[in-house]
């Protein structure tokens, strides 16, 4: 019995560790952490479909969308293209400074300025979600 006890207290503790070394991790990166409002001129949003783009320029909505990406947590950077099925959504977003970021959501990936890497898929739920309220804000639905 005791042993039973000594084997399970040591699986339960070895869980935690690999736990929060991953939660610690620095292959986990959250590339838009820094990412502030008063960088922002403007986001692009677009979403096929229904193939319709709005560029966002007031301060609640950049700011939602400025929150959300910086939830994003990547992981491994990806090599492989998945085929995919479902709506693409794309934010560019428009630096005061004249810089320009690419992004596409390709749920379980994201791509940052053509490259890809593993994230976490709230983040990019939430992303999604925003995307088509902006949209279907703009369109009247």
């Amino acid at each position: 019995m005791k042993e039973e006890m000594r084997k399970y207290k040591s699986q339960i503790i070895l869980f935690v560790v690999v736990l929060l070394f991953f939660y610690f991790s620095p292959f986990i990166k959250r590339p838009f952490k820094d990412l502030r409002l008063s960088e922002v001129e403007s986001i692009l949003v677009y979403a096929i479909p229904p193939g319709e783009s709005v560029l966002v320029q007031d301060e609640e909505r950049l700011e939602a969308i400025i929150n959300a990406l910086k939830e994003t947590k990547t992981f491994i950077r990806a090599f492989l293209i998945i085929p995919r099925a479902g709506q693409g959504v794309e934010y560019s977003i428009n630096f005061k400074d004249g810089r320009t970021i690419n992004i596409h959501l390709y749920s379980p990936m994201i791509g940052i300025n053509h490259s890809r890497f593993y994230a976490t898929i709230e983040p990019l739920g939430k992303l999604g979600k925003l995307a088509n309220t902006i949209l279907g804000t703009r369109l009247g639905d």
